[in-house]
């Protein structure tokens, strides 16, 4: 999701018009993949710890650049959220 995120901010003019938001978005992209190798690989919790509240932090920032959705995206999303949770599933059989 985070790729169709910023898909649609590129297609708003490509990597020159969009520089700011796609540079963020790299860089919580790096976040993400260092959390688990931090974490799991080097058996290092305090320091992935420290890692993940920097990435939280990150996640205001996100919303400032990716604030205004596709409303084709938001139904996507919604119908994705709604079919993956397990309850949610459960409660569609009944």
């Amino acid at each position: 999701m985070m790729a169709v995120a910023a898909w649609l901010v590129w297609r708003q003019g490509g990597f020159v018009a969009q520089r700011q938001p796609l540079v963020f978005f790299l860089v919580q992209l790096a976040l993400n993949a260092l959390w688990a190798p931090l974490f799991f690989g080097l058996h290092q919790p305090g320091i992935a710890f420290v890692e993940l509240m920097v990435l939280w932090l990150a996640i205001p920032g996100r919303w400032r650049y990716f604030a205004n959705p596709d409303p084709c995206l938001i139904s996507f999303l919604h119908k994705g959220f709604r079919t993956a949770d397990p309850i949610n599933r459960f409660a569609m059989r009944l």
